[in-house]
């Protein structure tokens, strides 16, 4: 990927996209670091929320009963 990136784009770093909900590592505390964008992270539902709401909500794939399970 990063051949194609890197003359399409003019930069020779590709940044990771992305975020861990709970720091860096297991003695990491972000909210000492970055507060401002914690706050918003921890505002958000977890990926595991939205993706039982998509299969639930949207897709019908699963009921709420069979997530309870």
């Amino acid at each position: 990927m990063f051949p194609h990136f890197s003359p399409r784009f003019e930069h020779s770093m590709l940044w990771q996209v992305g975020y861990r909900r709970n720091g860096h590592n297991e003695t990491d505390e972000p909210m000492f670091t970055q507060p401002a964008m914690y706050k918003k992270i921890r505002a958000q539902p977890t990926v595991l929320k939205k993706y039982t709401d998509q299969l639930i909500n949207q897709e019908n794939v699963i009921t709420q009963q069979e997530y309870q399970v």
